[in-house]
């Protein structure tokens, strides 16, 4: 190593080992995966030394600015799962809204069941907020196929997902 003819910049006829191995490293395509694990591995330790809820709110404005076309409720389930909140807490948590919506009088401020966003209670009936994005099932649907088995099971039939 260190045996090459010294180009035009290098002072003297010299030039640093350091140049050398990050030439060496570029030419192995090394140095980008390099680059890459350490700052995996930085944003890694910033995310466990978070808060689950310091991880909700990064996983949350991560996932929606990455899908803006997505529903809220995708948003919102698929950041709590990312910050560690199993699937039974998140359904007690659901369950818990449902019943307070349920119990609410008409122009009280309540949050849905679906995607946790607040809104005000127009009607004695209403449950959900109506949050709908073309092509996408409502809170009120997604609500309805997760909790009862039989609609979860026929969704999964028509959309080919699994369990």
């Amino acid at each position: 190593m260190g045996h090459r003819e010294s180009s035009e910049g290098e002072v003297g006829g010299h030039f640093s080992m350091a140049e050398h191995a990050d030439e060496w490293m570029e030419a192995l395509g090394q140095k980008e995966d390099l680059m890459r694990r350490i700052n995996e591995s930085a944003a890694k330790a910033q995310w466990n030394n978070m808060t689950q809820t310091g991880q909700f709110k990064m996983a949350f404005s991560a996932f929606r600015k990455g899908n803006p076309k997505q529903p809220t409720h995708r948003i919102y389930q698929n950041a709590l799962d990312e910050s560690g909140v199993s699937s039974i807490q998140r359904k007690a948590e659901a369950i818990a809204r449902f019943l307070i919506v349920k119990g609410s009088a008409v122009g009280d401020d309540v949050n849905c069941p679906g995607c946790n966003i607040g809104f005000t209670k127009n009607t004695y009936q209403q449950t959900f907020c109506k949050e709908k994005k073309k092509g996408y099932s409502s809170c009120k649907d997604f609500i309805n196929n997760w909790f009862d088995a039989k609609r979860l099971a026929q969704t999964l039939k028509i959309t080919g997902g699994s369990k």
